[in-house]
């Protein structure tokens, strides 16, 4: 069972980091969470306290409102410059702890940029934060949970638990395309990236958004454009990934399979396709990213494909590319399709 802190301004998000304590204690029960200095007992040093009880958490949640970068002192000075900070105490200690630290943004708070924040803390405006809205609380609350549960099984969930933190709405994301486009790369490029494609920031938990993504001629006979996703001097603990989302209520109880070309070069990670379907409330049906069977070091062109059997409750199904690490990762002529009442496959 993981143990989690929850880290708040007591004059920035009071509210949001109660209610989030609440739902917290019911599923993880109220032992396996430590909210406030309010639990310290009368004459313990807040510091030590703070050390003693973050060797003990598995997760640090950081809420973050409006006044949480701008909050000032009684003299003005703002409280985040001061080494006796208790928020910047609890976030420095637990960035040096390793502790998988996540800001929660509420209030529609923008996560700070490493300029804002005093040296010791600069590691944590580069955390991949997740968006708590009144408007979908209990669906985001949701992600931060399997996030959570996934952190306390000891999984390395950036990879293999792939999260949406986007709406549900299709109105809400103009990036959300209505069925999947542009699968060859021969369509428009809108600045280095393919129409139809976008960087997974918001839809994959602690995915990087400093890969890049551009298409070129293929060299190798054949007519027409490939995607390239590329990144240098990443480690193997992070990881990129362009991706397309789409409605998919009418394949529900369907098996699909995504296909196409792959070719690597000079990957120290691994490479692969990858596959997700989401449901209204509920991430993350199903999931498969090849990550067992990913294309590493430099490889030339070959065909790969992920079949996956949807489930009824399928309402989103999520599409992409990924490449762990450092190197380039080519594709091209990637396909979806279902399998029909008639026996064979047929495009999406």
């Amino acid at each position: 069972m993981p143990t989690i802190f929850i880290s708040y301004r007591r004059d920035d998000a009071p509210g949001y980091a109660g209610r989030l304590y609440d739902r917290l204690a019911g599923e993880f029960g109220r032992e396996n969470v430590f909210i406030d200095v309010d639990a310290l007992q009368p004459g313990d040093d807040f510091v030590d306290a703070i050390n003693k009880r973050l060797q003990t958490c598995d997760v640090m949640l950081a809420m973050i409102g409006k006044r949480w970068l701008s909050a000032v002192d009684e003299q003005g000075r703002r409280r985040l410059d001061s080494d006796g900070d208790y928020v910047r105490v609890e976030i420095q200690t637990a960035l040096e702890r390793k502790l998988l630290t996540i800001p929660v943004l509420v209030e529609r708070a923008s996560m700070p940029k490493t300029v804002e924040l005093p040296e010791p803390l600069s590691p944590f405006a580069r955390r991949q934060a997740i968006e708590l809205s009144d408007r979908r609380w209990d669906y985001d609350v949701g992600l931060l949970l399997r996030q959570i549960k996934a952190a306390g099984m000891g999984g390395d969930a950036g990879l293999s638990l792939p999260m949406p933190t986007g709406s549900a709405q299709p109105h809400a994301d103009a990036r959300i395309v209505n069925r999947p486009v542009n699968l060859g790369f021969d369509g428009a490029v809108d600045h280095g990236v393919p129409h139809g494609w976008f960087n997974s920031v918001g839809y994959v938990w602690r995915v990087s958004d400093r890969y890049q993504a551009s298409t070129v001629r293929r060299n190798d006979g054949k007519p027409g454009h490939c995607l390239v996703f590329s990144r240098d001097g990443a480690t193997t603990d992070e990881f990129g990934s362009l991706m397309q989302r789409f409605p998919a209520k009418f394949l529900a109880r369907r098996t699909v399979q995504f296909e196409g070309e792959l070719k690597v070069a000079d990957v120290n990670g691994w490479a692969g396709l990858w596959i997700r379907a989401d449901g209204t409330e509920t991430p993350d049906l199903v999931f498969d990213n090849m990550q067992r069977r990913g294309l590493h070091a430099t490889h030339d062109w070959s065909h790969y494909s992920i079949d996956v059997n949807l489930p009824a409750e399928t309402s989103w199904l999520n599409i992409g590319i990924v490449l762990c690490g450092s190197g380039v990762v080519y594709a091209d002529d990637l396909r979806l399709r279902v399998w029909n009442d008639r026996g064979y496959w047929e495009d999406v």
